[in-house]
């Protein structure tokens, strides 16, 4: 079999066309005053190197939902995967958050992600499907996991780029990359506070549309 190692840079590129799924159109800065479709996306807020990127809601006046966002550089500085952080419309003790890290559709995916904070012990991430826009790895994180990630100054990232060798043989090179963690609290913590209103609005409308099903349901049978 051949050396995978001269096989990394394709990945690279399908890393390209498939991070072009995530940054949304005029999202290089934070826009102010501009009009935006619903269900666009925008940068809401820069906290250092992370953005917290929410989608206009249907009607003016609701609330946003919204997460963090991290483009994954490898070595060379080149984006290759994102990793995103959102919570929960329930949180709970066991879950307050959960980080999604996406890898381009040429990942192999046995060996899932090696995810560690700073010299911490390192953690296998599985992953739970791909789409034509990339494979997706989530990860539940409790309150102590949140501040680890808040107490840290970088988390250290290993996937693996799926190649083949002219006989068609499968393997994998490793792919190390890198998510800052500087600006990580404060873009948490303005998550949660904009949640807040986000997890009231659906559990409201929930509420109202639970209501009218009951009120519709003697209807119909007689």
């Amino acid at each position: 079999m051949r050396q995978f190692s001269a096989l990394i840079r394709p990945f690279a590129s399908v890393a390209a066309m498939a991070l072009a799924a995530f940054v949304p159109a005029g999202a290089g800065a934070q826009e102010t005053g501009t009009e935006r479709a619903p269900g666009e996306a925008y940068i809401a807020e820069v906290f250092t190197d992370w953005e917290l990127r929410c989608l206009t809601p249907a009607e003016e006046g609701q609330p946003e939902r919204c997460e963090m966002f991290q483009l994954l550089l490898d070595e060379q500085d080149n984006p290759v995967a994102v990793m995103r952080v959102a919570a929960p419309l329930t949180p709970t003790d066991e879950v307050v958050a959960a980080i999604s890290i996406v890898t381009p559709i040429e990942t192999l995916l046995t060996p899932g992600i090696r995810l560690r904070i700073d010299d911490g012990e390192p953690g296998g991430l599985p992953y739970t499907l791909c789409e034509p826009s990339g494979c997706l790895a989530r990860l539940p994180i409790n309150a102590a996991t949140a501040d680890a990630f808040k107490a840290g100054g970088e988390a250290f990232i290993e996937i693996f780029a799926l190649v083949r060798s002219d006989l068609g043989e499968i393997g994998g090179v490793p792919v190390a990359l890198s998510a800052s963690l500087r600006g990580f609290t404060a873009a948490f913590d303005a998550m949660l506070e904009r949640h807040v209103a986000f997890a009231e609005f659906v559990a409201t409308l929930q509420e109202s549309e639970g209501e009218a099903e009951g009120e519709a349901a003697p209807a119909a049978s007689e």
